[in-house]
């Protein structure tokens, strides 16, 4: 069914992006299968001996962190979310804790004595299940605290109708779809002993809900700041000004209506700004002279997708503030721009509203008047335009490195430790 699905979107991007596009489409897809190939090699031919790594130096060194990281092939394969809560993470700490990823669908769970070994256990956006309630049974048989980690609101159920509206379906047959999912995810929430997040926002609710949580925030890795430090160096001068907007998923159709008014009065006013949208977005309905100058660029795996963004001159991260669930996302449009030189206009959000000072390495916009306002001055005043941008790279190069997350996440784990050894 995912290969079917794959086919059927190469051949759009071939008939509505060219070529070129579905060219590129086969090698991010190529790319994608050979990591899943060495992924399930590594299963095969080189988990025992992670394994059985993690488990010795549990025994040989008391002194580090050992931690335990578990999600679903699902996520694995198909979301961004573990590229963010687990594989950017165990990069970061490396050197300063022993890590070890696992699928909650693998056998892993045969033998306790992985388990055993950890010190804690971090299950990053897994729902309920037999293996991930024998998991926690286990982890509890061994006094071992258990985070749940997520990056959204979809374990809290009176959320479920505003997840409907972003995906654009709010029949009843679709709620009742999505509130089965969200019970999962709720119920391997109440059964941690702590919890972990992306953004303030839904530790907050976390918090509220009577669960002790703390924020580790998503981050860059370093193949990121090198493809930024080598863009920098081969980004070409043009003419032209591309407004950006990258849509990483089916579901911003909302979020950029917002923006469109104030694009369309830009376009009119500057021959040279151009509107660049990479991903997913329906652009019929946009008004004649914006879908002129606008250009359409398939879905990108996040390494090119890197490359081009340096090539732009504005990023557009446009959210619904009326729902919750656009107030949980997370930085990462603002910083995966900044750390190649483009600075960021963004909706007002929990989330952009504590990373972004409006001037300052940012601009915030909630209305039509304010998104043209905002275009017009970072087109119109260089200085303002320059100084958002340095800004806005020293804040990411101070907050949101590797060096940067691994203190933020190693005091979340010790402060979680701490506690619970202080329950027992």
């Amino acid at each position: 069914m995912n290969i079917l699905r794959k086919f059927k979107t190469a051949k759009d991007v071939l008939k509505n992006h060219g070529l070129k596009e579905a060219g590129n489409l086969v090698i991010d897809n190529i790319l994608a299968l050979f990591k899943w190939i060495v992924m399930t090699v590594n299963k095969k031919v080189f988990r025992a001996a992670k394994r059985n790594r993690f488990i010795r130096t549990a025994k040989k060194n008391v002194n580090k962190l050992h931690i335990l990281y578990i999600s679903s092939g699902y996520e694995a394969e198909n979301g961004q979310t573990v590229r963010y809560r687990v594989y950017n993470l165990i990069e970061a700490l490396r050197g300063r804790a022993e890590t070890i990823f696992e699928l909650i669908e693998s056998d892993f769970q045969k033998n306790d004595s992985l388990i055993e070994a950890a010190d804690l256990i971090v299950l990053s956006r897994v729902d309920w299940s037999k293996k991930s309630e024998a998991v926690i049974n286990t982890a509890k048989r061994f006094s071992l605290p258990v985070v749940f980690d997520i990056d959204d609101i979809i374990f809290m159920p009176a959320f479920v109708d505003n997840y409907c509206r972003v995906l654009g379906d709010t029949s009843e047959k679709n709620k009742k779809m999505r509130l089965y999912d969200f019970e999962k995810f709720e119920k391997v929430f109440l059964k941690c002993d702590y919890s972990t997040a992306s953004t303030n926002y839904i530790t907050d609710l976390m918090q509220q809900n009577g669960k002790s949580a703390f924020v580790i925030h998503n981050s860059l890795n370093n193949k990121q700041l090198q493809i930024a430090k080598n863009a920098a160096n081969n980004t070409k001068k043009s003419n032209k000004l591309y407004i950006s907007y990258l849509s990483g998923t089916k579901t911003h159709d909302l979020d950029f209506k917002q923006v469109i008014p104030a694009l369309t009065r830009i376009v009119k006013e500057y021959d040279n700004v151009k509107l660049s949208i990479v991903g997913y977005l329906n652009i019929n309905d946009l008004p004649a002279q914006l879908k002129a100058k606008t250009e359409t660029l398939s879905y990108m795996r996040w390494e090119r997708l890197l490359k081009h963004s340096a090539q732009n001159y504005i990023n557009l991260a446009p959210l619904d503030v009326d729902n919750p669930f656009c107030h949980a996302k997370s930085e990462l449009k603002y910083f995966e721009a900044a750390i190649v030189g483009v600075p960021t206009i963004a909706s007002p959000t929990d989330t952009f509203k504590r990373c972004m000072t409006h001037r300052l390495n940012g601009m915030l916009a909630s209305n039509e008047d304010e998104w043209y306002s905002a275009l017009k001055a970072l087109i119109e005043d260089k200085n303002l335009y320059e100084n958002v941008k340095k800004n806005a790279l020293e804040h990411v190069m101070a907050r949101y490195i590797p060096s940067a997350i691994a203190d933020e996440a190693m005091k979340a784990y010790e402060q979680i430790l701490i506690q619970y050894k202080k329950k027992k």
